[in-house]
């Protein structure tokens, strides 16, 4: 039988990971992560409404992010649940400047994004959020 994480599993794992990078950034003077909720690509993608790009469904949060600047940070990460089967994470290494999709099942994310290109998205969505 096949486990489904539900989307309050992902939110409480990127809170303890969140809280971990919190103590390690404090204690080593690093860069801090962010860590985004597990609808963040629902409501970015407007999916179940009009299945399309929608920036104003989450403009407003990045206002939550660790030193108030998306760009100061070491690390995004991004849930993905994937037909809700499982669930994979897109990483925005930020001083590195890539996005990588991690997929447990070997995906690649072409399922996830097949009308849009999401790497693109996201860098349009960080770039508004601090512009």
């Amino acid at each position: 039988m096949l486990f489904r994480s539900n989307d309050e599993i992902i939110h409480y794992f990127f809170i303890m990971l969140a809280n971990r990078d919190a103590q390690r950034a404090s204690a080593n003077n690093g860069r801090r992560c962010h860590f985004f909720k597990s609808f963040f690509i629902t409501k970015l993608l407007d999916e179940g409404v009009t299945n399309r790009y929608n920036y104003s469904n989450v403009k407003r949060w990045s206002r939550n992010v660790p030193g108030k600047d998306v760009f100061s940070l070491d690390k995004i990460f991004i849930p993905v649940n994937m037909s809700n089967v499982h669930w994979a994470c897109v990483v925005v290494f930020l001083q590195e400047k890539k996005i990588q999709f991690f997929d447990s099942m070997g995906g690649d994310g072409t399922h996830t994004f097949t009308f849009l290109s999401c790497f693109n998205l996201i860098q349009i969505c960080l770039i508004k959020c601090c512009v």
